[in-house]
């Protein structure tokens, strides 16, 4: 089965569109719910230990702050794992500098997340350069009001700031790998290239006319390319 994590503002009914047969999605901000805090790496281990409870074959897939999250889980766990999709998502920055200045921007969403006024909030993080050509706030988005305290943790204690870089570690691991990204999305197909130079497990596909939001963009290349690496792996 697929195990799927969302991303930042997303919600698991962001997979539908997919039409994935054998998926779970998980809900990032009930996890923050119920351990108010969990860090990185304590996700990893927690998120593998409760699927690994019910399923002895799982694959993960990620979608940005959701791959970065599945990228924990798979070293958290790599006995368990079989196999991987990471979608949009960063390995993790190189230096102390970049992370604290990161983990300083990532405190001010969580403010504004946490106390500003929540349309105007999701209109601020919506235009950001990285979303461009993507429609800006659904519905899905405005209903996230009531989880607005979740979100903001998810910001403080998910921020690539708080990310260790995880190229090399993740470079090691056994279990094949799909990283997908967007070809409008320049800085992190660069990202995605560089972990397919590094380990042979790893399979780079760069998605046409895409941008990050490669689940919304391009669900039907996305679907495909899944359904491909899962049948070359053995992986259905």
């Amino acid at each position: 089965m697929i195990h799927a994590l969302h991303g930042n503002l997303g919600l698991p009914s962001d997979w539908d569109g997919l039409g994935l047969a054998d998926l779970s999605a998980a809900d990032l901000w009930e996890w923050q719910e119920r351990v108010p805090g969990i860090g990185l790496n304590s996700f990893g281990e927690a998120y593998s230990q409760s699927v690994g409870r019910w399923d002895s074959t799982p694959v993960v897939m990620g979608y940005s702050l959701g791959g970065r999250l599945a990228l924990h889980a798979l070293l958290a766990r790599p006995e368990l794992w079989k196999g991987a999709v990471v979608i949009s998502a960063h390995p993790g920055l190189k230096t102390r500098e970049e992370r604290e200045a990161r983990l300083e921007v990532d405190r001010a969403w969580a403010q504004l997340a946490r106390q500003g006024e929540w349309g105007a909030f999701l209109m601020e993080w919506n235009v950001q350069p990285i979303f461009a050509g993507t429609p800006l706030v659904g519905e899905s988005q405005r209903s996230l009001i009531s989880r607005r305290d979740s979100i903001a943790l998810a910001f403080e204690h998910w921020s690539l700031g708080c990310q260790s870089s995880l190229d090399q570690a993740v470079a090691k691991l056994e279990m094949p790998i799909l990283w997908v990204t967007g070809e409008k999305d320049e800085k992190f197909t660069r990202l995605g290239a560089e972990m397919a130079d590094l380990s042979p497990s790893i399979r780079h596909e760069v998605i046409p006319e895409a941008g990050h939001r490669v689940i919304q963009d391009a669900p039907e290349t996305l679907r495909e390319l899944v359904g491909e690496f899962l049948k070359d792996n053995r992986l259905t």
